[in-house]
């Protein structure tokens, strides 16, 4: 679970939305998060990497098709040549080559191998799409994770600004109490000191 935490830390540093206190955010959509999410979890690496050795398995399996080619090239010295007898007297020096060298190139190329190489060919494309398959339904799971992330967030960022909007209503209402209690007020109708208290009164009043 460790790409799971890594993915909603850098979705919480770049949220769309500002917490109380900031003046600046940067807005990123579903979209932004998704290919931030491709370039940034380790585990999406990961099934990538298997795609990508899939291809190149493929790649290799196809070489037995083609033609194979050795070349070799070697060099010689010799020196001049001594001839005995079988008991190695009356020996005798001949001059021979002292320089020598050898060239040799050969091709080999399939002409029929039963079909194994076209099997296994299609056997690593089969492994090759099961490769793709495990990678799109990764992502598909990051992506739901994701998801279920932002909209979480987004409710919580609702759940402040209705919180804030309740305390700014407060504040509103404690100095409009504040304003009613000055001297010199007067009002021929309940004042809003009037109805603070009776509030007051009301939340304080024990209940039987």
């Amino acid at each position: 679970m460790k790409y799971i935490t890594l993915i909603f830390t850098s979705f919480l540093l770049f949220a769309p939305f500002a917490l109380p206190g900031q003046t600046t955010g940067r807005v990123m959509s579903l979209d932004e998060l998704f290919a931030l999410a491709d370039t940034q979890s380790k585990s999406i690496k990961i099934f990538e990497s298997a795609v990508t050795g899939a291809e190149k398995d493929i790649s290799v399996a196809k070489n037995a098709y083609l033609p194979t080619v050795d070349f070799s090239a070697s060099a010689t010295y010799n020196g001049n040549a001594w001839v005995s007898d079988r008991d190695f007297s009356n020996g005798q020096t001949f001059a021979s080559s002292h320089f020598g060298n050898s060239f040799s190139i050969e091709a080999a190329q399939v002409i029929f191998a039963g079909g194994s190489i076209h099997h296994q060919v299609k056997a690593l494309e089969a492994q090759q799409k099961i490769a793709e398959w495990d990678l799109a339904a990764h992502r598909q799971e990051v992506y739901f994770l994701l998801t279920g992330y932002y909209l979480d967030l987004y409710k919580y960022r609702n759940l402040l600004t209705v919180y804030d909007r309740n305390i700014e209503q407060t504040l509103q209402v404690i100095r409009t109490c504040g304003h009613a209690r000055r001297p010199g007020w007067h009002s021929t109708t309940t004042s809003p000191a009037t109805r603070c208290s009776t509030r007051t009164s009301s939340t304080n009043a024990p209940s039987w």
